[in-house]
C-alpha cells in the first residue's frame, strides 16, 4: 500500500464518488491511497477541526490539533486501519 499527496480534482473525486455524505469539507491535507496493485482507491482527509475548541481538553489550540473528517475509499485497498496509519505517520513527518 502507497499512499501519497492528494490534488483537489483526486480528493473532490473521492468524496463526490466514495463518502455517503457527498460532502466536500474545507480541509487541510489528503492523501490518495494505492493498492499493492498501484490502483488508486480513494483518499484519507483532514482538517483543522469542527470547533477552535478542539484542542482545548489537551493544553492546545487550533494549529496544533487535525481532525480526520473523511475516509472515502472505492474498497480495493487491503486495509482502511492500515491506510490511516500510514498517513497519521506521513502527518508526524
Amino acid at each position: 500500500m502507497k499512499l501519497e499527496i492528494a490534488t483537489y480534482k483526486a480528493t473532490k473525486y473521492a468524496i463526490m464518488n466514495f463518502h455517503y455524505s457527498k460532502t466536500m469539507p474545507p480541509y487541510g491535507c489528503s492523501f490518495s491511497v494505492f493498492n499493492n496493485k498501484s490502483e488508486w482507491c480513494g483518499i484519507i482527509l483532514y482538517s483543522k477541526g469542527a470547533t477552535n475548541k478542539i484542542g482545548a481538553p489537551y493544553g492546545l489550540v487550533q494549529g496544533q490539533v487535525i481532525e480526520l473528517v473523511r475516509v472515502a475509499l472505492n474498497g480495493k485497498q487491503e486495509s482502511t486501519s492500515k491506510a490511516v496509519s500510514i498517513s497519521l505517520k506521513m502527518i508526524k513527518n
